[in-house]
């Protein structure tokens, strides 16, 4: 299994229960965790739960090394996922404006638990053909390697079972 559980514990600070995977295998991203098809487009997955007593919020991040700097979606950031059935799953950003060629943009699993269970469930069972990531300067559309559709779903279903709890 290409997982690895990167925080399993209690924030000293907060007391918010953090529960972080990344599709890898190790502690730093390689060319073989990428996910998507392209020479230079190297995107990396890692999903994190964040709970305490009164709240849930699970949120996937999408590291891009894409050799050239691109920015954050101000307004309208969002991806759209495309599944192999056609099916769809818009998850609006929920990170801030910032330029990078090393950039992370953290997409928001749902607003309630009710919400965040729904998306799991969907992202750890559908295979995922393809996304588009709107940016401040237009949208990208990227392609999902087939070797990597069941890792992105594994990691999806470690979430997802921890939010059972």
């Amino acid at each position: 299994m290409a997982q690895r559980i990167a925080i399993d514990g209690i924030d000293k600070f907060t007391d918010n229960s953090i529960f972080k995977v990344d599709a890898s295998k190790s502690g730093n991203w390689k060319a073989s965790d990428k996910i998507v098809k392209g020479l230079y487009n190297n995107i990396f997955l890692s999903t994190k739960l964040v709970s305490n007593q009164s709240k849930i919020s699970a949120l996937t991040n999408l590291n891009f090394q894409l050799g050239t700097a691109v920015c954050r979606n101000p307004n309208e950031g969002k991806i759209i996922i495309l599944f192999t059935d056609n099916s769809k799953l818009t998850l609006e950003q929920a990170s801030d404006i910032k330029c990078d060629d090393n950039l992370d943009i953290e997409y928001y699993l749902g607003k309630s638990l009710s919400d965040i269970e729904e998306t799991l469930f969907n992202l750890s069972n559908k295979d995922m053909d393809s996304f588009r990531v709107y940016f401040a300067k237009g949208y990208k559309d990227f392609a999902v390697l087939e070797n990597k559709r069941q890792i992105i779903k594994d990691n999806y279903k470690l979430i997802f079972e921890r939010s059972k709890i």
